[in-house]
């Protein structure tokens, strides 16, 4: 009888320290933000992301989800979401987004939490020196961005430039990897900042 009220205490203790543990996906469903200037100045910029095969109402909820990751001291990333059709969409990023942020959007459209599709996604842009994961080889390039459809690490994206060099951008560790042959070719993206900016939209911030 002892031991078993010892085991029944040990649980309780557990099931205690568990409960005071706060969930990881708070940070996705908290959406406080700093105060927005009162004016917003746009970024000529290429950045661009273009989703097909998933639904307005999931992307949002995804784009939202990252917000609330990213814009909690500052504004990362405020996203203009188009749609094209009920299954297409474009993002744009009118008051600019840096490279990594960039990256880390395309990563969390892949494996967004507890938001279940199968999109293809992929982004464009064009790289600077400065940018981070960026080597000489690969900067001032037209490039691609996605996640293959065999990745299983979840915390990487990998790019393919215009002239189809390929790289794995791995975020926790590796930094920039050359691969002998990219995952995906190159492809051109079917819309380009300008066909979509006088679209109706929705800013997700």
């Amino acid at each position: 009888m002892k031991v078993i009220l010892i085991i029944l205490g040990i649980i309780g203790i557990l099931i205690l320290i568990k409960s005071c543990i706060p969930k990881n996906e708070n940070k996705f469903n908290d959406n406080s933000r700093p105060k927005l200037p009162a004016e917003k100045n746009e970024i000529v910029n290429d950045r661009i992301v273009i989703i097909n095969g998933a639904n307005y109402n999931d992307i949002k909820k995804a784009l939202n989800q990252f917000c609330n990751t990213y814009n909690k001291e500052n504004y990362q990333a405020i996203i203009r979401l188009t749609a094209i059709s009920q299954n297409e969409f474009v993002l744009t990023f009118p008051y600019g987004i840096n490279f990594t942020t960039f990256c880390f959007l395309i990563n969390y459209l892949y494996y967004p939490n507890e938001i279940f599709y199968n999109a293809n996604i992929k982004g464009w842009t064009t790289t600077k020196s400065n940018d981070e994961f960026i080597s000489p080889d690969n900067s001032n390039k037209y490039v691609m961005l996605y996640i293959p459809s065999d990745d299983k690490k979840y915390d990487n994206v990998f790019l393919t430039t215009e002239d189809n060099k390929g790289y794995k951008l791995g975020f926790a560790v590796g930094g920039l990897k050359t691969l002998n042959v990219p995952k995906e070719y190159f492809v051109k993206n079917k819309y380009n900042v300008e066909d979509v900016k006088n679209k109706a939209s929705e800013e997700i911030q």
